[in-house]
């Protein structure tokens, strides 16, 4: 059974682990591996769906948030989504395993917990179960991620493409696979070398909409650059905008304690018109 809040002895041996790029191999064989079904009955009650009027079926994106759980901008992207006819459904991975608890989110962040080719299990996952939901045109489904969110897409499609699962699970669930998908859209994600897409990238041709910021505080902008860049000469289907004078996470205002992150509105617009016009153009 998934465990619902890590124990501190395990969250501290884990926090003093140093990274390299041997830690992701390490963290795929020390992950318990669940069931899909059990990961499903885990987040399936933390969903949170925002729909336009009506019965749909309507195109839908899948929300994924920042390493530090889901936020203000999260409900602001629903909100975007809603206006130009698109349902979204937020996945929370943080509030069922007690991550929001005592601030273990932060283990998540320094990429010690949950990484994204585990937490890629997750949206693995949800895709199967939004697929099934009413209200859902299962054959218009988009991922949206911001920071860890991303990086869990990004390995999403990394893993698919080497025919692997994501580290928490023991199959593939049975529903959409990352082909199947309309469209995705990094947000300032983490490309560094934790990250399997940033090791072997991605076979699927599903377009990309990568939004990234100038000098970012966090992760390092030029690392995604790499993998684009790579990923356009293997002929993937992407597009990169990288927004000036903003800060990684610009779209949120809900901050931790002593954050150096700012939010900004004019950057917040900028994204917001480039979704649009991504998602419009599926």
């Amino acid at each position: 059974m998934v465990k619902r809040v890590m124990s501190w002895v395990l969250a501290v041996a884990v926090a003093i682990t140093i990274a390299s790029p041997g830690q992701a191999q390490v963290l795929e064989r020390v992950i318990e591996r669940e069931d899909p079904d059990e990961i499903s009955d885990l987040l399936s009650p933390f969903y949170i769906v925002t729909k336009p009027d009506g019965e749909g079926p309507f195109p839908t994106v899948l929300l994924a948030s920042g390493c530090d759980g889901p936020k203000d901008n999260m409900r602001m992207w629903a909100d975007v989504l809603k206006d130009i006819g698109w349902a979204s459904v937020q996945v929370d991975s943080h509030t069922p395993r007690g991550y929001n608890e005592f601030q273990l989110w932060r283990l998540i962040c320094i990429g010690q917990v949950l990484p994204g080719a585990q937490r890629a299990g997750d949206l693995a996952v949800a895709m199967a179960d939004v697929a099934k939901m009413p209200f859902v045109d299962a054959d218009r489904m988009a991922l949206l991620g911001a920071s860890h969110g991303g990086w869990s897409i990004l390995d999403l499609f990394a893993l698919a493409g080497e025919d692997r699962r994501p580290y928490g699970l023991t199959r593939w669930p049975n529903g959409p696979q990352p082909k199947d998908l309309v469209g995705a859209i990094p947000l300032y994600p983490y490309c560094g070398f934790l990250s399997r897409a940033s090791e072997v990238g991605w076979t699927a041709d599903v377009p990309m909409q990568f939004i990234l910021v100038d000098d970012d505080l966090i992760t390092d902008e030029d690392d995604c650059l790499a993998v684009i860049a790579r990923m356009r000469i293997a002929g993937r289907p992407i597009e990169a905008v990288i927004i000036k004078n903003a800060t990684h996470a610009f779209d949120q205002t809900e901050r931790g304690f002593v954050s150096p992150l700012e939010f900004s509105q004019e950057a917040t617009d900028q994204a917001v018109k480039i979704v649009q016009d991504f998602l419009n153009g599926l």
